[in-house]
């Protein structure tokens, strides 16, 4: 969906309110969203307006019951937010027969089948929609296709190589494989990782092993903090380190820890206070009381003078 901070947010217009959530379907082709790119996603930065949200919902459901079209996409889009997925799938069933040809409501419908297990189906439908726009996303499909995948096979806990098909550990080493373009792996994973995190179930471990991956790529590129957060996420969600065989570079950290660190940051809409930040705020905070006091001083002394 992005690189970066995301705020969701939901703009009324007039009697026709319409949701601005374009996560599934294409952020820019929807009115009022609002996108800051950044290099990193913070946990706890992704905000959705739940009032408002549900005011559109409450708005938009004789509109799209009676005179159903392509912009009731974002009604299915609003429905998967709020986690009423029944309705969901059986909206972006009827504008899926309708609009065959329209990329964001194939790619929804694949979401919303997904969502209530028909992995099969919602394959199809991925695919299909990925021949009328394959380079969707940032071209980061590839690895929602993965997850259908192996949910098809019925494995809930995989390693993060078989979703994002590179091995980022050589031995004990974590290591960006040569020949990949790091970069672009990052800005794929994350846009996956930003796009889902609100409609996730959970406990889903597959998406768990998503989210570790991510914290992997972080870790390489420098971010460590936010790294941490992530690995704490992922074990959040049901990944299992031992069941998906991989290794971790938080060695030493305590995984009831981590836990904890996920509670905190997920859930309360911000971040967990870091106790560093804190010292790095109270000591700008000194320095700058310093300097005034130096210029009193030296303001007495010239009117002294």
């Amino acid at each position: 969906m992005k690189l970066g901070n995301l705020l969701f947010t939901l703009a009324l217009a007039g009697s026709t309110p319409q949701v601005v959530m374009g996560c599934l379907n294409g952020y820019d082709a929807v009115p009022g969203v609002f996108v800051e790119e950044a290099a990193v996603y913070h946990i706890g930065e992704v905000i959705i307006d739940r009032k408002l949200l549900h005011t559109y919902l409450k708005n938009s459901a004789t509109t799209c019951a009676t005179q159903a079209n392509e912009r009731c996409n974002d009604r299915v889009i609003a429905l998967l937010y709020a986690q009423q997925f029944d309705e969901a799938l059986a909206l972006s069933t009827s504008l899926a027969a309708r609009y065959p040809q329209e990329y964001n409501v194939r790619i929804t419908h694949a979401v919303a089948l997904e969502l209530k297990g028909n992995f099969s189906e919602a394959l199809l439908h991925m695919d299909a929609a990925l021949a009328l726009n394959p380079e969707a996303h940032k071209g980061s499909e590839w690895i929602h296709r993965n997850i259908l995948l192996q949910r098809i096979a019925g494995h809930a806990h995989v390693a993060p190589k078989d979703l994002i098909g590179v091995d980022l550990w050589a031995g004990d080493q974590l290591h960006l494989p040569e020949g990949v373009d790091g970069a672009a792996l990052l800005a794929q994973v994350h846009y996956q990782v930003s796009d889902r995190m609100h409609f996730t179930p959970e406990h889903d471990p597959l998406f768990g092993a998503l989210v570790w991956a991510y914290a992997e790529l972080l870790h390489l590129n420098k971010y460590r903090k936010i790294a941490k957060e992530h690995h704490a996420l992922a074990l959040r969600y049901g990944y299992d380190p031992e069941a998906g065989n991989t290794s971790t570079p938080l060695a030493g950290t305590d995984v009831a820890e981590l836990t904890q660190d996920a509670a905190d940051s997920v859930g309360t809409g911000r971040r967990r206070i870091d106790p560093m930040d804190l010292g790095i705020a109270f000591g700008i905070v000194l320095m700058a009381l310093g300097a005034i006091v130096l210029w009193a001083v030296n303001s007495s002394r010239s009117k002294t003078g």
